[in-house]
């Protein structure tokens, strides 16, 4: 370990990036390294602490952590040769996926992502990679908006009964029109609407701000809760909010993660094989880490041994506050409605009026079809954030899909 063993949080930007040659303060030298993972923690630190930086050193070419980002502590390094990187690109495309993976995102938004202080009411849709994100992020959308427009009625007078009744008449909608035309799809791509919290800095956006939508009929509709995009451990999530994790049967996971970051990452399909994904993404350099140490940190918010069903509303341990809602892709697969009246249950404001209508659970359950998804691809393909997150890794935009 690099300086202190015990360290205030840290605050603000950070000075260097993954690569960054530095010298690190180790017992009474100094060592030279690499910089290879930002905002690094451990399973056993307490909730919420991290180390700015994990460094790779030269010598032994072993792992340390840098708990300040002070010059007494890490400073920057004399760029030798050897090392350095920008002179010999990578082409080796396991180390290429690597690199590209650490540095999708700057230390500035994953500092902001993680820091921002969310209101209580405030929902965050919580996965380790590929286990359901985008497919929650649209039952959570879908229910805000289906309470927004029972909460215009009811502000211009009407009941919950003479709402519901409303609701009922209308009936959900089931033509591919009337789904794709809905006021609720009103935006470019879904993270326009729901913030990934670590990305949203680097893509311009405010996490403070209010999420709207502009309907030509409504104006513009400032949507309740607001809703926030993560694959954080429950160490390093911003704290604060409401948190719907969603957990997935690991090697279900690990097939679909296997998959998709290479094309992602701008590599080539088949050239990484599955075992080489395996020990160098899927069993911890993740940016979420490893997928059993992120499926038992949200498992430890106080979920009950003697619980008989795998959704339900758990206690944080710390607070007593019902602010954990843990689900599985396979209960969604499995019985979708029920799904929806918990998550709408837990998604519940001070200002909503009872639970979900089944006609309203139907329509959520409709517009999160698989079939409406996929017609509608380019709404939940993370185009918004992944142009820019292409910049950053350096992935030529002739190159972009």
């Amino acid at each position: 370990r690099a300086g202190a063993m015990s360290w205030p949080p840290h605050v603000g930007a950070l000075r260097f990036a993954i690569g960054d040659r530095v010298e690190c303060s180790v017992y009474d030298s100094w060592k030279p390294g690499t910089v290879v993972c930002l905002m690094y923690r451990e399973t056993e630190w307490p909730v919420g602490q991290t180390a700015p930086y994990q460094i790779k050193l030269d010598d032994t070419e072993s792992l340390i952590y840098a708990p300040m980002d002070r010059n007494e502590c890490i400073r920057r390094g004399p760029q030798a040769a050897e090392k350095q990187r920008d002179a010999t690109p990578v082409t080796n495309p396991l180390e290429l996926m690597k690199q590209r993976n650490t540095a999708m995102h700057s230390a500035a938004s994953v500092a902001r992502g993680r820091e921002f202080t969310p209101r209580p009411m405030d929902v965050f849709i919580v996965t380790y990679p590929k286990c359901g994100t985008t497919w929650m992020t649209q039952v959570c959308h879908q229910v805000r908006t289906t309470r927004y427009l029972k909460g215009l009625l009811r502000a211009n007078g009407k009941t919950t009964a003479e709402i519901n009744a409303a609701f009922a008449r209308a009936g959900p909608p089931t033509s591919d029109t009337q789904k794709d035309t809905a006021w609720s799809m009103r935006f470019g791509e879904i993270t326009e609407v729901v913030p990934w919290d670590i990305l949203a800095s680097d893509c311009g956006q405010d996490l403070d701000a209010a999420q709207c939508i502009n309907s030509p009929v409504l104006g513009k509709c400032s949507l309740s809760p607001r809703l926030f995009k993560s694959h954080e451990t429950v160490g390093n999530i911003a704290p604060g909010g409401k948190y719907v994790c969603v957990v997935r049967d690991p090697a279900d996971v690990f097939k679909s993660f296997f998959e998709f970051l290479p094309p992602y990452m701008g590599i080539p399909s088949g050239v990484i094989t599955p075992e080489e994904f395996c020990d160098a993404i899927f069993a911890g350099a993740s940016h979420s880490g490893d997928v059993w140490g992120h499926f038992r940190g949200w498992w430890d918010m106080g979920v009950d041994d003697d619980c008989e069903q795998s959704s339900m509303l758990f206690k944080n341990a710390s607070d007593g506050d019902r602010n954990v809602f843990i689900t599985s892709f396979e209960d969604m697969k499995n019985d979708l409605p029920t799904l929806v009246r918990r998550v709408g249950a837990f998604m519940k404001t001070e200002d909503d009026s009872g639970d979900l209508s089944e006609h309203d659970v139907t329509s959520v359950c409709e517009m999160c079809d698989f079939k409406f998804m996929r017609r509608n691809s380019e709404k939940f393909d993370d185009h918004f954030v992944r142009r820019e997150m292409w910049r950053r890794i350096q992935i030529p935009e002739h190159e972009w899909a």
